[in-house]
Order: structure tokens, then C-alpha cells, then sequence
């Protein structure tokens, strides 16, 4: 089982919507995927409200299982092979109790809850409040396989946060790996990635293309969304079939659909070399020679 947290210092970057768009990818290649919705803003709501599930007030949650209660009474089904453990705007009363009592006895909850789910999910995908002062986020982000951190390269504010970010993630020597988010390949963003990896010699790892036609359109838009670039690099933490009794070819998750139903079962398209792999800031060269452009005085 592999744990990915999507993390930002910044709100409005996708975090939400780069992780449902990651679990409904990995569910659709028959991966069993847990979500958990740690952010107090609980745009797992809106998440569920587009699938046709009303979560909001009617379960328990994940300031439950913080208080104690075992994680296996608080998820839900959302989608398919997704299930998810929803939060409640009540986190954000109690954050400041958490951090002053430093979280201790919170975070062993939280953590023993992850402990306990071991075995039943392929991969946990958690989106992260978007604050480094609250142990939660912090404890997430430490715990985790890989750190996904969404960047939005329109100005120097996005900048800022994303290069706090990763010095965190560098401080506390985690896997981590930031990711170019609503990407329209123009000058000024790539001056600012150029820019990110100038000041903390990091490029990113993959990018989301931005589509009109994904924000505009009805539906549910988060799965129009392309994590193509990202996936390969959760599935190759993910330990194969073979070395936990299971077959690629064995259709898996809710309802054991079949590929005329929809579901499209297959192993994973690329392997990624260790060279390749993205740990603790070292970027892929190739595909930091794409960012490389000329400095324009017009931008500095």
C-alpha cells in the first residue's frame, strides 16, 4: 500500500481535484483507493455531490477518528473502487487545540488508523489543508510515500508558497514531487518554474494540461481531468501483484466490473527506472530541459 498526500501552502491550486482525478484514474485500472479528506474547507462534499452521494452531516468523519473512533466506521463508498473518509468543518475549531497540545494523542489516532487499513487498499490518496501551522497537514506529509504538491505558475505569490513547500518536504527528507497544475505552456509560465528551480533546484515532475472545456462543462468534470503525466509516479511505489498474491488480469473493486462495463484492466503502461524517479528534489533532467528558456528583463 502506498500513502500519497496532496499538499500545498496555498489554497486554490487543485488539490481536491487532482485527488479525486488520481483515485478515479487508479480505480478505472482496477485499483482499490482510499480518499481522505483532511482539509476543513471539506470539498469532499462537493466531490460527493457531483457522483450523486450527499455526505454532508449524515456519517462519521474524520474529526471521529481523531477523537478515537476505528477509521472501518467512518468511510463511505464515493465512486466505484473509491471509498472515502469525509471531514467536517468542526476540524477547523479544533485545530488550534491540536497544535497547542501538540497533536500527540491525535496523530497516534490518525496514524493507527492508517495502520489499521493496511492490506484493504492499493493506495490511501490524502488531500492536505492547505497550511503548514496545523499538525495535521504536517503529520500527513511526513507519513506519506510521495507529497504531491500542486503548482499554479501565475505569479510570484504561487511561487512563494510552492518554494516553501518544498523546503519543507527537503527539511523533513520526504519523497515528494511537485507537479505543474492548470499548464498552458506560455512564457510567463515558464519563466516562474524556471524561476522554482532556480531558487530551490526543482522542476516539476509532471504537468495537468488546463482545458476550458473540463472547467466549463457539466457533469463530473474531475474525471475529464488528465493525471496521465502523474500516475507513474504512485504505481511504482505500489508493490506489483505478484509479490502480494494478486494477479494484474483479476478484475478487482466495487461490484468486480468487467471491461465491456467500462472498467479498463490493465498492468501499468511505463515502468520508471530508479534514475527517473523523483526523491527528495532530485528532478528528472530530461524533463527539466523542457522548462529551460531565456531570461526576458520584461518578466524579472
Amino acid at each position: 500500500m502506498v500513502i500519497v498526500s496532496i499538499y500545498a501552502n496555498k489554497g486554490g491550486v487543485g488539490k481536491t481535484s487532482m485527488c479525486y482525478a488520481l483515485a478515479y484514474t487508479m480505480s478505472r485500472k482496477g485499483y482499490k483507493v482510499l480518499y481522505i479528506d483532511t482539509d476543513p474547507q471539506c470539498n469532499s462534499f462537493d466531490i460527493g455531490r457531483i457522483v450523486g452521494r450527499e455526505f454532508e452531516g449524515k456519517q462519521r468523519d474524520f474529526v471521529d477518528v481523531l477523537e478515537g473512533l476505528p477509521i472501518s466506521n467512518c468511510i463511505q463508498m464515493l465512486d466505484g473502487s473509491i471509498d472515502i473518509v469525509v471531514n467536517n468543518r468542526s476540524l477547523a475549531d479544533i485545530t488550534q487545540r491540536l497544535n497547542e497540545e501538540s497533536g500527540g494523542s491525535y496523530c497516534d489516532r490518525y496514524s493507527e488508523s492508517l495502520n489499521s487499513v493496511v492490506g484493504r487498499y492499493d493506495a490511501i490518496l490524502i488531500d492536505c489543508s492547505p497550511s503548514m501551522e496545523s499538525i495535521i497537514p504536517r503529520y500527513s506529509v511526513v507519513r506519506s510515500d510521495l507529497v504531491l504538491i500542486p503548482f499554479v505558475p501565475n505569479d510570484t505569490i504561487q511561487l512563494g508558497s510552492t518554494v516553501d513547500t518544498v523546503r519543507y518536504c527537503k527539511d523533513n527528507n520526504v519523497n515528494f514531487g511537485v507537479v505543474v497544475n492548470q499548464y498552458v505552456d506560455d512564457k510567463i509560465q515558464h519563466h516562474i518554474i524556471s524561476r522554482l528551480r532556480d531558487i530551490v533546484s526543482v522542476s516539476p515532475i509532471a504537468t495537468i494540461p488546463y482545458c476550458d472545456h473540463v472547467i466549463s462543462s457539466g457533469g463530473n468534470v474531475f474525471r475529464r481531468i488528465d493525471v496521465g503525466g502523474v500516475l507513474p509516479h504512485i504505481l511504482q511505489l505500489i508493490p506489483s501483484y505478484s509479490e502480494i498474491g494478486r494477479d494484474y488480469n483479476v478484475n478487482r473493486g466495487s461490484g468486480q466490473k468487467t471491461q465491456e462495463q467500462g472498467w479498463e484492466i490493465d498492468s501499468v503502461e511505463r515502468e520508471i527506472s530508479s534514475e527517473e524517479r523523483y526523491v527528495g528534489g532530485e528532478a528528472n533532467e530530461e524533463f527539466e530541459d523542457d522548462f529551460d528558456i531565456e531570461e526576458d528583463d520584461d518578466l524579472n
